[in-house]
């Protein structure tokens, strides 16, 4: 299956425009003598007035802010310094490789030496440096310029959107990639606007010629990943190949779908990890074994993708929900803040694609399921192995290039049209904002890559809405139902806790006590009585709903070691159920009844023989938002 990634004259074009802009970045170091004028200027005289009032003309290094103690300082070679101490070392490192022009621009002048006549016979000469002059003149032009944030202001390599014109932009390390109509045109990093973009370790530059759908790499990559054994294998080839696209967006996408992909021995997740690998190649940041710290030090400012096999789940071992938890931060491109040395704090803003890979995917929160495509491989059978051996995925060394040309091509049909028309129909289908965010962004960014008639031929009915809708809902029936509201996982784990405290040896569940009797409506007492060693109250029917209701403390030991090693620890239990809606947990005006011409608060509730205000959960219509007659 393997291809040319074009052929005839837009293969020559391309590799001729490639050869012409190496040759144009080996560009010649020029640094003379620094005896020697610069323009007619001689050393040190390029200021009528003292040298540190202003920088010297040409000045290699850009000096672009301060903060505190810090002065914000692009060196010659295009690296962000954040300097506090001024030395002759530290200078030296700011001009490399133009040392040369430091000793121009400040130089330390000797005396000139004369004979008994007074007459000079050897005439004043570049000695050193003058450090102090030139860091004043530094520190100077970083109060001018104000202060400088790097965690909002400075871009590393990846895909980022224009702040002024909302373009996309591509840093590759060396150069910033945009798009002008059908023209790529490349510039060097720098102050852009109000944000800096600094030269680091090249890695791909986009493919020099635009590239339609019957170029591209995608559709083969998408009929290989076909042969792979998938859980729903009309979707899930879908969403990793718009996954491929989201990792070049990076920080220009509002949010960054997470793809978790599981599996066991022979499912074949190593080899969907060698496709992204070969993709991305220098792009990506890729382990097999990494914390959430190494993630965030090596990634910096970069948007770059994250690739992560081997994620697996293991007991006493936090580095799987670490790296899931900075995965969810970098959906939305939200700050991680630490601590660090001499009480600075760092912060640090992520704005990665992450692509997970385990056998058993570590335990999560619905916060972390809803920013994520699950999708779950099986080993393949005989016949399905054959196919996949006769087809066999070969990676080009320019796919990732060419993927990365449709993005940049296609960003403002993907932004303006592909983006929106899916959101809107998912949310129309019934999908949650989140969920439509993650789902919509993955099958927009599908589209943009392999086009409709592609994604027709896996099943997707793209040109009929309504049917579109009911597929892809039936799809994600099962994930989305693991995800259930803050609230109501709280209730659960009420529901379903053991009652320590009960005679005969017998330990049941809170939920069953109740289920028992809204079944039978008989032995309310005894059931009462169990309810109250579980810390919670029973309300008789028709009191303040039409069934049974149960009455939540804020407090009480039972409750505190039933929400123990929780989130909800600690009291947190009555907060979370507020989020609620009003009808299923009751509480203020609602729990107000007129009783023998009387108002009665039914939220105080004595349990155990202590009195106590309490949220009411109304049993029957939680029972029934549940079983999803209402959602």
């Amino acid at each position: 299956m393997s291809k040319e990634p074009q052929a005839g004259i837009k293969g020559i074009r391309a590799a001729y425009m490639d050869s012409v802009k190496m040759l144009s970045a080996r560009a010649e170091i020029v640094d003379p003598d620094p005896s020697e004028p610069r323009d007619g200027v001689e050393p040190g005289r390029w200021a009528s007035k003292p040298r540190i009032s202003t920088v010297p003309p040409h000045c290699p290094v850009q000096v672009v802010g301060h903060d505190g103690e810090v002065t914000y300082v692009v060196s010659a070679a295009g690296q962000l310094f954040e300097v506090k101490t001024w030395d002759a070392t530290t200078l030296y490192k700011l001009f490399a490789p133009y040392g040369n022009y430091l000793w121009w621009a400040w130089p330390r002048m000797s005396k000139p030496k004369t004979d008994d006549a007074g007459d000079v016979v050897e005439p004043s000469r570049i000695n050193g440096l003058e450090v102090a002059e030139a860091a004043q003149c530094l520190i100077n032009e970083g109060a001018r310029r104000g202060m400088f944030d790097p965690a909002e202001s400075h871009r590393g390599r990846g895909g980022w959107k224009d702040a002024r014109t909302g373009d996309f932009v591509w840093h590759s390390g060396q150069f910033l990639w945009r798009v002008n109509g059908r023209k790529l045109e490349a510039s060097m990093p720098g102050l852009d606007g109000d944000v800096l973009y600094t030269r680091q370790p090249d890695t791909i530059h986009p493919w020099p010629e635009p590239v339609d759908f019957e170029d591209s790499p995608a559709t083969k990559l998408l009929d290989g990943l076909k042969t792979s054994n998938w859980e729903r294998p009309g979707l899930d080839p879908l969403l990793v190949v718009g996954w491929f696209m989201s990792g070049f967006m990076g920080a220009a996408v509002d949010q960054r779908p997470i793809v978790f992909t599981t599996g066991g021995h022979g499912a074949g997740k190593t080899f969907l990890q060698g496709i992204l690998r070969e993709i991305f190649r220098k792009v990506a940041y890729t382990s097999a074994n990494s914390t959430a710290a190494a993630i965030y030090q090596k990634l910096k400012r970069d948007s770059r993708p994250v690739i992560i096999d081997e994620l697996e789940s293991k007991a006493g071992d936090s580095r799987a929900t670490a790296v899931i938890e900075l995965a969810r931060i970098a959906y939305s491109g939200d700050s991680l803040d630490r601590g660090g040395q001499n009480h600075d704090g760092v912060s640090f803003i992520c704005r990665s694609a992450f692509f997970l890979s385990a056998i058993n995917a570590p335990a999560m929160m619905p916060q972390d399921k809803s920013r994520m495509a699950i999708l779950n491989l099986s080993r393949l059978d005989k016949a399905s192995r054959a196919r996949a051996l006769e087809k066999p995925v070969h990676i080009g060394m320019h796919d990732g290039r060419m993927l990365l040309r449709q993005v940049m091509d296609g960003w403002r049909e993907f932004r303006d049209r592909l983006l929106p028309m899916w959101r809107v129909g998912l949310l129309k289908a019934g999908m949650s904002d989140r969920h439509a965010d993650t789902y919509g962004t993955l099958l927009a960014c599908c589209e943009l890559a392999v086009g409709p008639l592609a994604m027709e031929e896996c099943g997707l009915k793209v040109t009929d809405p309504e049917a579109l809708a009911a597929t892809i809902m039936e799809a994600t029936e099962a994930e989305r139902a693991e995800q259930v509201d803050n609230w109501m996982a709280c209730i659960i784990r009420l529901l379903s806790s053991s009652i320590e405290a009960w005679r005969g040896g017998e330990k049941p569940t809170v939920g069953g006590v109740l289920e028992d009797l809204m079944a039978t409506g008989q032995f309310e007492p005894e059931a009462r009585q169990k309810l109250a060693c579980a810390g919670v109250g029973l309300i008789d029917k028709g009191k303040v709903c039409q069934g049974y209701a149960l009455a939540v403390p804020p407090t009480g030991p039972a409750l505190s070691r039933i929400f123990a090693d929780t989130e909800w620890h600690d009291g947190v239990w009555f907060n979370a159920l507020k989020q609620a809606p009003a009808d299923v947990v009751l509480r203020g005006k609602a729990l107000v009844v007129e009783d023998g011409g009387k108002a009665k608060d039914r939220a105080v509730v004595k349990i155990n023989g202590v009195s106590q205000r309490c949220l009411v959960i109304d049993l029957t219509r939680f029972d029934e938002m549940m079983s999803g007659v209402d959602t």
